[in-house]
C-alpha cells in the first residue's frame, strides 16, 4: 500500500472514529436526559403535599391553596405534622394537610426560606388556648367560626365569642386563620 493510500485509510479511519464518538456521545446525552426525567417523575409521584410545600417555601413561591371550597393565597411559612403553614395578605393561615383539595403555583416569588415547623394543628390550638388570641377555626364545610380557644380536648375544641360556647369537632377542622388585627 502505498503511503498516499496508507494516509487516505488512516483519514477515513479518523473519519470513521470521530462519526463514531459523536454518536456515542450523543447516545450518551439522550440516556442521561431520559434518566434525569425518569427520577424527576418517580420524585413527583413520592412526593407528599408536606413535600411539594417545603420545596415551594424553599424557592420563596406564591401559592393557591384550596380547601373546603376556598382560596388561600400566600407565601408558605411552615409545614407542620399535619398542616400546611401560609403567609398571606390576611395574616397566617394553617391549612390541614390532608383537606387540600388543589394546589397551584402563582406568579411572582418572595425571598425564600426554611420552612419551619409549626407542629399539629392541635399544638396550634392549645398555644392559642393558653395566650387567648382570637382565631377563624375553617371547618369542612367551608363555614368560619371566630372565637377565643377556651379547651381543647381529645375530639373537640370549645371556642368563645360574645354568645358564648361553641363546640366545634376537631374531625371537622379544615383550617386556623390567625389574623393580626385580631389579638
Amino acid at each position: 500500500m502505498s503511503s498516499s493510500a496508507a494516509a487516505a485509510w488512516d483519514d477515513s479511519l479518523s473519519d470513521a472514529t470521530l462519526e463514531l464518538g459523536r454518536a456515542i456521545d450523543a447516545e450518551f446525552v439522550t440516556e442521561q436526559r431520559a434518566a434525569e426525567l425518569e427520577a424527576d417523575q418517580l420524585a413527583r409521584r413520592r412526593a407528599t403535599i408536606a413535600d411539594v410545600a417545603r420545596s415551594a417555601a424553599h424557592r420563596g413561591e406564591t401559592v393557591e391553596v384550596r380547601v373546603a371550597g376556598r382560596a388561600f393565597h400566600g407565601t408558605i411559612a411552615g409545614v407542620g405534622d399535619d398542616n400546611v403553614w401560609l403567609t398571606s395578605e390576611v395574616g397566617d393561615v394553617h391549612l390541614v394537610s390532608a383537606a387540600v383539595s388543589a394546589w397551584r403555583t402563582l406568579p411572582g416569588t418572595s425571598e425564600g426560606n426554611e420552612a419551619r415547623d409549626p407542629g399539629s394543628i392541635r399544638a396550634l390550638l392549645r398555644s392559642r388556648e393558653q395566650d387567648g388570641r382570637v382565631v377563624s377555626i375553617v371547618l369542612a364545610d367551608g363555614v368560619e367560626i371566630d372565637g377565643s380557644v377556651r379547651t381543647v380536648a381529645g375530639d373537640h375544641v370549645i371556642l368563645t365569642d360574645n354568645l358564648g360556647e361553641v363546640l366545634v369537632a376537631l374531625g371537622q377542622v379544615v383550617g386556623v386563620l390567625e389574623r393580626p388585627d385580631r389579638r
